[in-house]
């Protein structure tokens, strides 16, 4: 059913939107093993229908973007519009360090061994404190698909922040909390269709 939750790490989420964004995850991993086997040849990946879905399972980083940003958001949005109880921050910040930083750390020891030679002072640096997405020596090196890690570690961090200034901008009323959203997300929109037009 719609009402459906699931459970994870103390945290209550809809099943529904879990799947999909399960389905958004795969449809990432399938693309870049298909990408990866084809050497990332435009030629082969753009050929058939078929090639095209597959390769194209990589826009599904957007949809797991959006719907973790749902998801995480829709506490605090219950918090300070609706009835909902206080937000554990303590909690949410073990719970976003534990699902990223173990993993991430021990891919990026591996990779700078096995795929860069070690790696530079400069590289260690950067990618130890999330800092890669931010020098052209190092974004999407190493481990090309860091960077999704790097976006997601911000918004973490940044997700109370916008919460609570959201909270008190609009003093608590739905449709001035989306006026702000959407006054936030015009000037980023603004920077992206520059960065395109620019590339």
């Amino acid at each position: 059913t719609n009402n459906a939750t699931v459970t994870q790490a103390g945290e209550s989420r809809s099943a529904p939107i879990e799947s999909l964004r399960a389905l958004a995850a795969l449809s990432v991993v399938v693309a870049h093993v298909f990408g990866a086997a084809h050497d990332y040849r435009w030629g082969y990946l753009s050929g058939s229908f078929a090639h095209r879905m597959l390769y194209g399972g990589g826009c599904g980083v957007y949809l797991f973007f959006t719907l973790t940003g749902y998801l995480l958001f829709w506490p605090f949005a219950r918090r300070h519009f609706g009835d909902g109880n206080r937000v554990d921050l303590r909690r949410y910040a073990v719970n976003r360090a534990l699902r990223i930083l173990p993993l991430y750390y021990v891919v990026l020891v591996v990779a700078m061994l096995v795929q860069a030679d070690g790696g530079t002072t400069a590289q260690w640096v950067r990618f130890l404190l999330f800092g890669q997405n931010f020098s052209s020596a190092t974004v999407a090196r190493v481990d090309g698909p860091m960077w999704s890690l790097v976006v997601e570690l911000h918004f973490y961090i940044l997700l109370p922040l916008l919460a609570v200034g959201l909270a008190r901008i609009s003093r608590g009323v739905p449709a001035r909390a989306a006026a702000g959203l959407i006054a936030l997300a015009l000037p980023s929109l603004f920077v992206h269709r520059s960065e395109e037009r620019r590339v």
